[in-house]
């Protein structure tokens, strides 16, 4: 099924080949595990099977590539779908439909299957991975190991013969794991090459038949899982010692009372209170989509709006707390905020960097390393802090054993006083490391007390998740387009202040309904008032034309009435369109958005760039955020600074968000390539019908009153302008120069 012979690759920035040399042959329905240290090699060695470095790397591939007998990296997109699927690290950069059902019909659809096959297929897999959501649930609204699933499911829905996975398991709870891992089987079973990597080695070990050892860029060594050398036993970090127990004090650090956290309808987080101890290692466990995440950002207090004390959290993607050239900087940006002497922030960067094993990497740019480097940059950067409380959100995900081992080190030897708490799916971490741990199910504490006095049950209710869907009201997107290009058209068309100012309340009606958090409310109030008092303002003072009658008179400062009436009918011309735009940003799903798009014969390539922005807004909204928060965690208050040093921060911190989204952008591409999306291939559309009747009304009754306006507006700047006056039409000439 799958045969690489003499094959590497070279990155175009790099010096020497990230892989050469490989020999490997895999046969149908066999079970692969690819294991090794971390940037050893074995994702680039994923993307060679896949043939994604030979369509879209910019670097150099080597030897030769066969999947059932073809080059992957010359294959149609039809073809490649048919014959292999992937699924990336980051399962949220692969997602782009609106509803779990979509995303895993995504695939099938791009190869022209008919509606009911789609349908019988996706809840196929949908009950073959154990994916628990109902099927319109919006995949942004799932958890991180929920949304693995998903992937995988949409990464099998087309039928491949070879399924690549780059660490699956990474994020799912030991119930959610096993579970894949038997449905893997099962697909094997069928004639399916599964080939894994992962570093959950004591999981995978039983279910492979093949191990694979990648380590510095070549295969170290391969064969049967019950016959790994020594020497592989050490490079995979199979004998590493037990890690200790962490002792804990009773000394408390942090008690936090949490008033419980909201997401739409959903509770995601009941009301409860935190107490943290002096040098204690708290775990929380449970379910995939129990609360642990949502737990952790209530007590560093971004969820809530309130920074805790000496609080410092590493996010679940901690791409964006890096925002320095380097990662020398990076660990010592921290310290240096904190007023910390020059010679303790060197001390520190040194411990820390010698801790985590970054030494070799001070001088490179931290959001250029591999996923696993990155993590150990964000955590040391936290590190370098000494703050009284540390939490960190999945830390071991992705690192290999020896990494663990090396991160749990160096946060006793580095902040043996902190209370630190961890979200981990890691059972046997939890219990042998911890001093404490709390089972969360449902948003709600199920269970706390001492590592070896909790029964730890983290298996997953057996009721279907609540539908939690993006807010739709209804409307065909086609139709959703007519009405805001209908509101675009009377924004131009109208030039009086009352008109202006009712379209534009009806467009603010409309992105309220969507349901905006009462954070976004407010700044959207306070964007509103910026743009109407800004350019409002602007325009009173600068007004130009003649006549013009002053309304203010300080000194030589004069503000004009015109000027003042012109401004606020230009604010309101702004604000109604684009309130009328993110409201159908957030309303309509990037998929849904494309085939309506497509159905009006909008040029393909415009579609999907509209519809691909429209996927990433909302995302990168959210990270603007996190990375805020981080940033106020570890430095100075802004108006600590001067006006100069805060606009530079400001571009600072757009420097993660910037390099998250381009990377997120790789790997959607990447996604959408292995499920077969060809721009010039016919797919199967849901826009086959008419919308309903009486959104079709609604939609010519706006078009009508669009050209209606138009019309008298031509009639009655003709009459301006002495090209054509009717008298009998004086009543509408007045009505439009006060009303229009």
């Amino acid at each position: 099924m799958l045969t690489l012979q003499e094959a590497g690759y070279q990155y175009a920035s790099a010096a020497t080949n990230a892989l050469a040399g490989v020999d490997l042959a895999i046969a149908a329905g066999a079970r692969v595990l690819v294991a090794g240290p971390s940037g050893g090699g074995k994702s680039t060695l994923l993307g060679l099977a896949s043939g994604q470095l030979a369509r879209h790397g910019q670097g150099q591939v080597f030897g030769t590539i066969q999947v059932g007998g073809e080059d992957p990296g010359g294959l149609t997109p039809a073809e490649r779908a048919a014959k292999l699927g992937w699924v990336g690290q980051r399962p949220a950069d692969q997602l782009f439909a609106g509803s779990v059902a979509d995303e895993v019909g995504f695939g099938p659809s791009s190869l022209g299957w008919d509606a009911e096959t789609i349908t019988s297929r996706t809840t196929e897999m949908l009950a073959l991975t154990g994916l628990r959501v109902t099927a319109d649930r919006d995949p942004m609204a799932l958890s991180g190991g929920q949304q693995q699933r998903l992937a995988v499911a949409g990464a099998l829905a087309s039928g491949c013969g070879l399924l690549l996975l780059d660490e699956p398991l990474a994020r799912l709870d030991p119930p959610g794991a096993a579970q894949l891992l038997a449905v893997l089987a099962e697909a094997a079973q069928t004639g399916v090459a599964v080939v894994m990597v992962e570093h959950r080695l004591h999981r995978c070990l039983p279910w492979c038949d093949w191990v694979v050892v990648v380590a510095h860029g070549e295969v170290q060594w391969q064969g049967l899982p019950g016959e790994i050398p020594d020497g592989m036993a050490r490079i995979l970090g199979l004998d590493r010692p037990e890690v200790q127990r962490w002792p804990g004090s009773n000394q408390v650090v942090l008690a936090h009372r949490s008033k419980g956290v909201q997401y739409g309808e959903r509770s995601a987080l009941a009301p409860l209170d935190v107490v943290l101890h002096r040098g204690e290692l708290l775990s929380l466990v449970g379910p995939n989509g129990a609360g642990k995440s949502t737990l952790l950002g209530a007590i560093s207090g971004r969820l809530e709006g309130v920074p805790g004390r000496d609080v410092i959290e590493v996010p679940q993607d901690p791409d964006l707390m890096l925002i320095s050239a380097t990662v020398a900087e990076e660990l010592a940006l921290g310290p240096e905020e904190r007023g910390v002497p020059p010679v303790e922030v060197a001390k520190r960067v040194v411990d820390v960097a010698d801790a985590l094993g970054l030494r070799s990497l001070l001088e490179r740019p931290p959001q250029g390393l591999s996923g696993g480097e990155r993590l150990r940059v964000a955590v040391g950067a936290a590190l370098t802090c000494r703050p009284s409380v540390l939490l960190l959100d999945e830390p071991t995900a992705g690192q290999d054993p020896g990494a663990v081992a090396a991160l749990l080190d160096a946060l006793r030897r580095i902040v043996p006083d902190a209370a630190v708490v961890m979200a981990t799916h890691d059972l046997d971490l939890a219990r042998s490391a911890s001093t404490r741990v709390m089972l969360i199910r449902g948003g709600e504490v199920v269970a706390s007390g001492a590592a070896n006095e909790v029964e730890v049950d983290v298996r997953p209710d057996n009721q279907l998740e609540p539908s939690l869907k993006r807010s739709e009201g209804g409307l065909d997107p086609r139709i959703r387009l007519i009405l805001l290009g209908c509101v675009g058209a009377l924004a131009v068309l109208l030039d009086r202040p009352l008109a202006l100012a009712l379209l534009a309340g009806l467009s603010a009606a409309m992105l309220l309904s969507v349901g905006l958090t009462p954070i976004w409310r407010r700044r959207a109030l306070a964007l509103t008032m910026g743009v109407v008092w800004s350019t409002t303002l602007s325009q009173g003072l600068f007004y130009g034309d003649v006549p013009r009658v002053a309304l203010i008179e300080l000194g030589p400062i004069v503000i004009w009435r015109e000027g003042i009436t012109h401004g606020l009918v230009q604010s309101l011309r702004m604000l109604a369109p684009a309130y009328s735009g993110v409201a159908l940003a957030l309303s309509t799903p990037p998929d849904r958005l494309l085939g309506a798009l497509t159905a009006i014969r909008v040029p393909w390539s415009v579609g999907f760039l509209a519809a691909t922005a429209l996927r990433f807004v909302p995302l990168v909204g959210q990270e603007v955020q996190v990375v805020r928060s981080a940033w106020r965690q570890r430095g100075r208050a802004v108006w600590r600074r001067p006006p100069w040093q805060w606009l530079a921060l400001e571009a600072r911190m757009l420097q993660p968000v910037v390099a998250r989204t381009l990377r997120r952008g790789r790997h959607l591409a990447a996604s959408l390539d292995a499920r077969g999306f060809d721009p010039d291939r016919v797919r199967t559309s849901k826009y086959t019908q008419a919308p309903p009747f009486s959104q079709v009304s609604v939609a010519c009754l706006s078009v009508l009153m669009v050209v209606a306006v138009g019309f008298v507006e031509l009639l009655y700047w003709a009459y301006l302008a002495e090209v054509l006056y009717i008298p009998a039409l004086r009543p509408l000439y007045g009505w439009v120069r006060f009303w229009l």
